[in-house]
């Protein structure tokens, strides 16, 4: 796979909105496809596992800005190491929380693609919208190009 083959995601909603759903689809879809992925969450680093081996997700205003800057570093490392799809699963809800990842990916030649979740209300009778619906066909059409 070449250079100019490679994708970033970068995803834009509310918390809840949607985006971790449609990156896990992306990413089933990305590696049945014989794709290598990598998702990067501030949230993620959030997340703490108790006594009982339970993922919980506690903020702490204190740590976000640490927390974004590790997860700007690893998905730069993800660029480094020339993963196929390389996801910023963030709310990125003003374009400069978002600029770092897409000139990170410009920087390594990767192609982006925005996911802005904006009705996420319309719904089809799976319960997903159909937003999410129509860009889950888009990211797999593009994966089988790869």
């Amino acid at each position: 796979m070449n250079k100019s083959n490679k994708l970033v995601i970068i995803n834009r909603a509310i918390p809840g909105g949607g985006k971790t759903s449609l990156t896990k689809q992306i990413e089933e879809s990305a590696k049945s496809l014989g794709h290598s992925i990598s998702v990067h969450s501030t949230d993620e680093y959030f997340i703490q596992i108790d006594e009982e081996g339970i993922r919980r997700y506690v903020f702490d205003k204190k740590k976000l800005n640490e927390y974004h800057q590790n997860n700007q570093e690893a998905f730069k490392q993800a660029l480094e190491n020339r993963i196929d799809i390389v996801v910023c699963d963030n709310t990125n809800f003003e374009s400069w929380q978002s600029k770092p990842y897409a000139d990170m990916a410009r920087e390594f030649g990767y192609k982006i693609l925005l996911i802005d979740f904006k009705n996420r209300y319309l719904r089809n009778p799976h319960g997903l919208w159909m937003g999410c619906c129509a860009m889950h066909q888009e990211a797999t059409r593009y994966c089988k190009t790869l």
